[in-house]
């Protein structure tokens, strides 16, 4: 059985009469339910019947999650254009695409970099379907210069190119490595250089962070598939079944 944090121990403690009903230990007043007798309930419980605490554990976990998922499908729907049609955020596909897959992600992210070779098979195979880049650098500066860099690129046109680029890389993401794959894009890099300065970049990186924490968004790489929130690493049989049942009717 896992261990038992102090936050997990005190959460006990305010169910401790339930647990004491469910134990036989609490009925017609011959127990006094006052916190030492709580927290003696608790310790007993924890040693001689760790499967109530399994299941209290487990249906707390599935509470919460369920409050997330509610809190996260209203802030969906509050931020629906910030998601789906910011014209800032770069995106691949038909703009009237059947589906919409949005992610976030950074480049230093090695879960983003594995799922990147399925994304990239998916909008090759499908041409109906669309993708829109959410750049949320928050694994260092080496992930900031990246994102603006590629946000640099896009206003020559080329943000595909940098993009892919990026997220292939293997080594270590240095401001002259960034550079000289920008030169390998096909990119001006003394343009580049002078446009990942823009003020607007930031701005636009800024707005993707306070998008990301209106989500309850904390890591990468997160997806929507349409409506549906995913957040981690999944294989590309998933993603295909995640978009079949976004092409279905509601």
């Amino acid at each position: 059985m896992r261990l038992i944090g102090l936050a997990v121990f005190s959460a006990l403690i305010g169910a401790a009469a339930a647990l004491a009903v469910v134990m036989g230990l609490s009925h017609m007043g011959m127990m006094k339910t006052d916190d030492a007798a709580l927290r003696q309930v608790v310790r007993d419980t924890l040693t001689n019947e760790p499967q109530l605490v399994v299941g209290a554990l487990q249906a707390l976990d599935k509470q919460r999650e369920n409050a997330s998922d509610s809190a996260r499908m209203a802030a969906v729907a509050a931020n629906k254009d910030a998601i789906y049609a910011d014209p800032n955020s770069p995106s691949i596909g038909p703009a009237n695409a059947s589906v919409t897959i949005v992610e976030f992600f950074d480049y230093r992210c090695p879960y983003c970099k594995r799922v990147a070779p399925d994304i990239a098979s998916l909008l090759a195979s499908d041409s109906d379907l669309r993708i829109v880049y959410k750049e949320f650098p928050i694994l260092g500066p080496e992930s900031l210069v990246a994102s603006k860099a590629a946000l640099a690129a896009q206003k020559q046109g080329k943000y595909r190119e940098m993009h892919e680029a990026l997220i292939a890389q293997k080594g270590e993401l240095t401001d002259d490595e960034i550079l000289s794959l920008a030169q390998g894009a096909g990119l001006d890099v003394v343009r580049l250089k002078a446009d990942m300065e823009d003020p607007a970049i930031m701005d636009q990186l800024k707005q993707v962070h306070e998008l990301a924490q209106a989500l309850n968004i904390d890591g990468t790489p997160a997806f929507f598939f349409g409506a549906h929130f995913v957040g981690g690493a999944i294989s590309i049989d998933q993603m295909k079944q995640l978009i079949q049942q976004a092409r279905q009717p509601s």
